[in-house]
C-alpha cells in the first residue's frame, strides 16, 4: 500500500494498494453530513479507470456515526450527486473489516475479468 502525494490535481486517488497481486486505488474522503465532495477530476478519473477494467473505491469516514463506508469507484458520478450511504457496498466499524471487504471485492473483480478473456486453443 502506498499513499500518493499528488499536489497537482488530476483526480488521482490517495492510496495505491496491491492485494494478492491485484491493483486497486482508494480515494479517502470525510463525509459532510450525507454528502461527499468530489472534484470533477476525481469523478473523471474513477469513471475512466473503471471503464477500462480497473478497480477503485472511495473510503468514506463519517465523523457523526464513526462508521467507514466503502463505495466502488464506478459509482463516482452518483456519489458526486447524492448521499454516500445508499451507494456503499459496505459500512464498517473497523479498518480490518474494510480490508476484508476490499480483499473480497478485489478477488471477485479480477476473477470476473479472467472469465472474459478469450481462450487460446492449440
Amino acid at each position: 500500500m502506498n499513499r500518493i502525494e499528488n499536489k497537482h490535481g488530476g483526480g488521482v486517488p490517495d492510496v495505491f494498494v496491491c492485494i494478492d497481486g491485484h491493483p486497486l486505488w482508494i480515494e479517502l474522503k470525510v463525509a459532510k453530513w450525507y454528502d461527499v465532495v468530489l472534484s470533477p477530476q476525481q469523478v473523471a478519473w474513477h469513471t475512466a479507470y473503471n471503464a477500462h477494467g480497473g478497480l477503485s473505491f472511495f473510503l468514506v469516514s463519517d465523523p457523526r456515526s464513526k462508521k467507514l463506508g466503502l463505495i466502488k469507484g464506478l459509482r463516482a458520478v452518483e456519489l458526486h450527486h447524492g448521499p454516500w450511504s445508499p451507494l456503499a457496498c459496505g459500512i464498517f466499524n473497523t479498518v480490518p473489516e474494510v480490508w476484508g471487504a476490499l480483499a473480497q471485492h478485489t478477488a471477485e473483480h479480477y476473477a470476473s475479468l479472467a472469465d472474459l478473456r478469450p481462450r487460446v486453443t492449440e
